[in-house]
């Protein structure tokens, strides 16, 4: 191979390689939330902590269970981004990532990227799902009525957006219980099936 030849393979190479984007913004600027895994374990020490009394003693179950108020994550706009695995007898996707953004209770918008390109894209508003799967080149649409169906327990926009946000699916109610389960609090829920 010639030097010319080598020479032009580098420079497209590294063109190839590099990408354009655009300008960072502060997010805060913004107005959105941004969600990281290291803080879903600052809120786990958080209610650990919030359990020790004046003297740094460990309070008793039922002292923490009387103080306890669980706050939820309130946005207008959030972003978040994380890691999918998913098997089954056609497909087996490890480690690909997500990219999700919603605007609170309107719009859920999510991208699927694996091994180095988009795989999936999808939508979802308060009435439709919207799949699209570019590695089959297929395209889905359900209505949350035929989801339900299929997956035998009522789905809707609020349970999906408060499962993605990691907020309670249901509403907490005043006979909802709550459970010592070694170093944390469990409250069960129970909503139909």
């Amino acid at each position: 191979m010639s030097s010319k030849t080598a020479w032009w393979l580098l420079v497209w190479g590294v063109l190839s390689l590099t990408a354009c984007h655009k300008s960072r913004t502060n997010k805060a600027d913004r107005g959105d939330v941004v969600v990281k895994t290291d803080s879903l374990a600052a809120v786990a020490d958080s209610i650990r902590t919030d359990s020790l009394d004046e003297a740094g003693n460990l309070a008793t179950f039922d002292e923490v269970k009387a103080n306890f108020k669980l706050e939820e994550i309130d946005f207008d706009y959030l972003t978040a981004k994380s890691k999918f695995s998913f098997k089954s007898r056609t497909q087996d996707i490890d480690n690909a990532n997500v990219n999700i953004r919603i605007k609170k209770d309107s719009l859920i918008w999510f991208s699927v990227n694996g091994v180095g390109f988009e795989v999936a894209r999808g939508i979802i508003t308060p009435d439709t799902v919207v799949f699209m799967d570019k590695f089959h080149k297929e395209y889905y649409a359900f209505d949350f009525e035929q989801l339900s169906r299929q997956f035998k327990f009522k789905l809707n926009f609020q349970l999906l957006q408060s499962l993605i946000v990691g907020n309670l699916p249901v509403p907490r109610e005043p006979g909802q219980k709550l459970r010592r389960e070694k170093d944390f609090l469990l409250l069960r829920q129970n909503e139909g099936r």
